[in-house]
Parts: C-alpha cells; structure tokens; sequence
C-alpha cells in the first residue's frame, strides 16, 4: 500500500512526530511541510517563513498611505495548500486555533479566517522545528515541552 511507507517515514523522523503532535497534522501532513520547509534555521524568523509560505497580505506604500490586499500567490503553493487543509482540520477541536478562527469568522469571514489560522499556524511549526521540540497548548498561550 502506499500509506504504510510514508507512516514508516514519518514514524522513523523526529521532526515529522514533532509536527504531528500540531492540532491538525497526521504523517502525510508533516512529511510534505518538512520536504517544503527543508531546515528551518534558514528562516530567520517566524514571519519570512510565513512569506515562504504565500500566507501574508500584500502591501502597497506610496508616502503615507498603505494597502493590504490578498495573499500572495507567488510563492509556495504545496505549502500553502498543505497548510489551509491542516488549518480546516485543527479548528474543529477546542484549541487556540479554533478560538482565532471563531473570533475572526465573526469580522472578516469563513475564509480569510482560515488563511489567518493557517499563518498563526505555521508560525507554530516554525517555533516547534526551530527549538526541537513537541506542540503543547497550555492556557491561553502556546508551550513547548521536549520529546
């Protein structure tokens, strides 16, 4: 069967049982982010990933005024596709990603909602990859503990 070779990869990696410990992720998931990604360390911070990624707006400057627009779509699109599915799947359980997406929904809309939870998730993958270590949600803030 074709699953049970990718679960034995994701199975053998410690990185992909770190991402599969993220609400929303199973082993395809964090496979495809990890051969996406490669080595987080050449990301500097959380937000070039999350340009990587095409889950930022875009912004138009002329002098004092500003623009936000759409996402843009010149950039990876296995990871951004990867990472909107993952983000359908983490807001159905009680998590703080189910509670930005509720708050958003409210304002902005079912989908723009779902790409801002997919960008505050995959700065949690990036936190989780560059200290090496499992998701934990603790309260209303995100933790870490080591595997």
């Amino acid at each position: 069967m074709v699953g049970t070779g990718l679960e034995e990869k994701a199975d053998k990696s410690k990185e992909a049982a770190w991402l599969m410990s993220v609400p929303g992720f199973g082993y395809y998931s964090a496979l495809l982010i990890l051969s996406e990604v490669g080595d987080v360390s050449r990301f500097s911070k959380p937000k070039s990933l999350t340009c990587y990624a095409g889950l930022v707006p875009r912004v138009s400057k002329s002098g004092d005024s500003e623009w936000y627009g759409h996402i843009n779509r010149h950039s990876n699109g296995f990871l951004r596709w990867v990472l909107i599915q993952c983000t359908y799947r983490a807001v159905r359980s009680p998590n703080r990603f189910q509670k930005i997406y509720k708050k958003l929904k409210d304002k902005r809309g079912s989908k723009i909602a779902i790409v801002a939870v997919a960008r505050h998730l995959l700065e949690s993958i990036y936190w989780v990859l560059a200290k090496k270590e499992c998701y934990k949600e603790s309260g209303s803030h995100t933790a870490f503990r080591a595997s």
